[in-house]
């Protein structure tokens, strides 16, 4: 009697207490489990497991109802070697119940999904800043690094963590492919470029195909690179990189009618590209068709008024049609627009030299020469100018720099004055 009286008696105080607010309830789901933090200064949080509990008001608690999360995404990481390389990456596992009071600072009370994506991604920036640019395309590269990862969050209070990084997309690939394959380093990565396009569509990823068209390249597999090339225009016409590639290897053979036809296909594709157009041009230029190079010069200056290149390459193209004020204007707009640009200097420069204005051309000339590297012709065209400016002193200089640039190329060209250059890139 008297027992049920006392337990009766309790139960009569704890409703008071709760209905005067001194005491909250809280309920924990099944699979979860809360954090409770008192308030009081020295008190160490307590996990409440599954079920209903008392806590006084001033506490805190944060309820974790699902203990598992799983998170996708992508981190930019910045290797030993410089640059940025975005990886992809999966991310799941399920937080230790008996460990939550460990865990509560780096949560900072974010989901566990939100918490295991950015544990995953501080990892993958700290390994990547130790390791090289090639390897974190690999293979071998992703399975370590996600081995690593796992272990790392089993420690920290992750059951059964899983961690798949993905392998470098399309673009990532292509950009990492041309950066290396200008090292000599193409091979590499061909094994990551080979497996990407065996993954459903990769073979019909242009971009893989100039990827592997790069690594061939730097290889000297010429006829390979080719293939490669002419396969990824096959699936988008008017890819750039592709096509400049293309139009460096049939400019160096000088294969104009093959040239002339890629580029028509470009063109159909994209009627108003200036890069395509300009490069058209060019190689209407070669042919001596300097009627239609010019029409396409002209259609791609509406369509981009601010290309230098384009104007220089049609100042060029009206110098060899004796059209001399024209040219002029067209390098004077070049300078206008590109002020630091080397080649619009020189062009503007050398045009003023070989019409004996020395005096206007030296300024230009001048800050062509701080605008990038010496070379022979602008050397060459500077010695000129000083000599008939009347430093003579400067202008040997110049005159034995141009010869040396001269004798370690392997066709050494002289020539008293130099002219203005055509440009086939933008």
């Amino acid at each position: 009697m008297k027992r049920r009286f006392l337990a009766a008696a309790a139960a009569a105080v704890l409703l008071l207490l709760l209905a005067a607010g001194l005491l909250l309830v809280v309920r924990v789901p099944e699979g979860g489990v809360a954090l409770l933090e008192d308030g009081q200064a020295g008190s160490a949080p307590a996990a409440l497991p599954p079920g209903i509990h008392l806590r006084s008001p001033g506490s805190r608690v944060t309820v974790y109802r699902d203990l598992k999360g799983e998170s996708s995404g992508e981190v930019m990481v910045t290797p030993v070697s410089g640059g940025e390389v975005p990886l992809r990456y999966t991310v799941s596992g399920r937080l230790d119940p008996q460990r939550i009071v460990e865990l509560q600072a780096a949560m900072a009370g974010r989901s566990v999904g939100d918490f295991l994506a950015a544990q995953a991604a501080s990892m993958l920036r700290e390994d990547a800043a130790r390791t090289d640019a090639v390897d974190l395309l690999t293979p071998a590269y992703r399975q370590k690094a996600a081995g690593a990862i796992q272990e790392s969050l089993a420690r920290a209070g992750v059951l059964e963590p899983s961690v798949v990084l993905g392998p470098p997309d399309d673009a990532t690939l292509m950009a990492a492919c041309q950066y290396l394959a200008l090292r000599g380093e193409g091979y590499k990565v061909r094994q990551t470029v080979s497996e990407a396009m065996l993954a459903p569509d990769g073979a019909r990823s242009w971009k893989l195909q100039t990827a592997m068209g790069y690594i061939d390249e730097s290889e000297k597999l010429f006829n390979d690179a080719e293939k490669d090339y002419l396969s990824a225009l096959a699936i988008e016409p008017a890819a750039i990189p592709p096509m400049a590639q293309l139009v460096t290897l049939y400019t160096a053979i000088q294969d104009w009618p093959r040239l002339r036809r890629v580029l028509d296909a470009a063109l159909t594709a994209r009627p108003e590209s200036p890069q395509h157009l300009n490069w058209a041009a060019m190689v209407m230029t070669r042919q001596e068709d300097l009627t239609g190079a010019e029409k396409l010069l002209r259609k791609g200056l509406e369509l981009d008024p601010q290309s230098h290149v384009m104007m220089a390459n049609l100042g060029t193209l009206l110098m060899r049609q004796n059209r001399q004020a024209e040219a002029m204007e067209q390098f004077r707009r070049a300078v206008e627009v590109a002020p630091d640009s080397q080649q619009a200097l020189f062009n503007l420069g050398s045009m003023l030299a070989l019409q004996e204005q020395y005096g206007d051309a030296l300024p230009y000339l001048e800050r062509a020469a701080e605008a990038g590297s010496m070379n022979a012709p602008l050397a060459r065209t500077l010695a000129l100018a000083l000599r008939h400016s009347g430093d003579t002193a400067r202008a040997a200089a110049y005159l034995k720099q141009a010869e040396e640039l001269e004798a370690s190329r392997p066709r050494p060209r002289a020539g008293s004055k130099a002219q203005p250059g055509s440009q086939p890139g933008r």
